[in-house]
């Protein structure tokens, strides 16, 4: 990132991720060498400008306290005189590319801490933070909404204390509290912008904000902040690609033709905003937080190209009960399917996109694939257990029959199939190069661009 293109800001402020915590500290080695805090001067210190962060950031609950029983209530909290680092963040939304920016950041503090670690509970940043701490070995101070809405649990404290309004000003406390904080993602204009401005007013030391946004750091930047940069990663290039069936070949014609007519189920992907089909959430997140910058491509394509080099379709889809997971297709020709296709707007995409994986009805069938089931609930209360996965009700707004849908229990195992009994469409001669590189058991690849521009007019 050129920092030329950073207006106004001082350039003293930026520093390389590698230089670590101990840019601008103000926590200093024991005698003996090592980093653990200790119970004198440097304590004191960070007590009193705690206490000084409090009554800026949180007045009406600092002056319920005094300093000594504050400095009892963060030694209780933090499990010791120790200093505490809170990486925090403003709301993520679904967008891994924003996940994965974050998560390098993140991942930085945690390898460079030697503070313990706090989060607070239903912060943006909590279950991250959680899970980092977990994957990098690091101690954690979980606070919750219950330990501190009960000062009896934090030491000896005056009654009467609103802890409980912490919970409601959760960001402005732990932004306090905090002996250094790491801004991993910033909302410009956002309540986590706001509650560090105001620490940096009475306190311009120990903050760190991420520089994957300039534009959203700028005013921290000002205020006192330092940037921290890191250096974008690589993907791994050491698997060179087999040599693949070219995408154009003629010999995938016939197969193009066949797709208008119903002797095939049709499965559309979609881009995937969070985790993969069958991935959990921590999975996910030590993937943003350790793996590369590719991890974060989950769009359409990247979705179809991990179905290709993995020769499965994942169970994702849950039932009406949620009681199963399924794969789901339609027994529509792709033609129609993608001329019926609507923008919904509620998501931010299109009900069926022009990517996906065709099987042969006759073979789904052998493998164990059924047609769905439709009509009222009396329908799937009258099924037996081990079929109401195939159950779906017809539908008010719309009429969900019109989907001819067919679906499996479980994954759909594709390397089971014939070549011949599977079909990979994608809409031009670029996607279907990117798909012909993970395309190892050679399946015929369509293009479905003509029945786009049928659909357009």
């Amino acid at each position: 990132m050129d920092m030329r293109s950073l207006p106004n800001l001082p350039s003293q402020r930026f520093a390389p991720a590698f230089l670590g915590s101990a840019m601008r500290s103000d926590s200093q080695p024991n005698p003996d060498g090592s980093t653990a805090p200790d119970n004198g001067a440097g304590a004191e210190k960070r007590a009193q400008r705690r206490w000084r962060r409090l009554q800026h950031l949180l007045p009406r609950l600092a002056q319920q306290l005094t300093p000594p029983t504050f400095d009892a209530c963060c030694r209780n909290l933090h499990r010791g005189p120790h200093p505490v680092l809170a990486p925090i963040c403003s709301r993520l939304g679904h967008s891994p590319v924003r996940h994965r920016e974050m998560a390098r950041q993140l991942a930085a503090s945690m390898m460079d801490a030697r503070e313990h670690v706090v989060t607070i509970q239903k912060s943006a940043a909590e279950p991250w933070v959680t899970q980092a701490a977990k994957t990098f070995d690091l101690p954690l101070v979980r606070w919750d909404a219950s330990q501190l809405a009960a000062p009896e649990q934090l030491g000896s404290l005056p009654p009467n204390i609103a802890f409980h309004k912490i919970a409601q000003h959760r960001d402005e406390w732990i932004i306090a509290v905090a002996d250094r904080v790491d801004v991993l993602h910033l909302r410009r204009g956002g309540k986590v912008e706001q509650a560090v401005l105001r620490r940096l007013e009475v306190d311009p030391f120990g903050v760190r904000v991420g520089m994957d946004d300039p534009k959203a750091a700028e005013r921290v930047l000002e205020a006192g902040a330092l940037g921290r940069f890191l250096p974008r990663s690589s993907a791994n290039t050491s698997d060179a690609p087999l040599p693949r069936r070219d995408p154009s070949s003629p010999s995938v014609s016939p197969v193009q033709s066949s797709l208008e007519h119903d002797a095939w189920l049709v499965h559309c992907t979609r881009r995937c905003d969070g985790p993969w089909p069958g991935q959990s959430w921590s999975q996910y997140r030590d993937e943003m937080l350790l793996g590369t910058d590719e991890a974060a491509s989950r769009e359409t394509l990247d979705s179809l190209r991990r179905i290709v080099r993995m020769r499965r379709l994942i169970a994702g889809a849950t039932t009406s009960k949620s009681e199963h997971r399924v794969v789901c297709l339609s027994a529509v020709p792709l033609p129609e399917l993608l001329r019926r296709r609507t923008f919904r707007s509620h998501v931010s995409r299109w009900d069926y996109e022009p990517f996906g994986i065709a099987i042969r009805r006759s073979a789904a069938s052998k493998i164990g694939l059924r047609p769905v089931v439709y009509g009222p609930v009396s329908v799937r209360d009258g099924l037996p257990a081990d079929e109401r996965f195939l159950y779906q009700a017809e539908g008010r707004d719309q009429d969900w029959t019109a989907e001819k849908e067919w679906r499996s229990l479980g994954d759909v195992d594709l390397d089971s199939l014939d070549v011949d009994d599977v079909c990979v469409f994608v809409p031009s001669e670029a996607d279907a190069r990117v798909i012909a590189e993970v395309n190892h058991r050679g399946w015929p690849i369509c293009h479905a661009e003509r029945w786009l521009q049928t659909s357009a007019q």
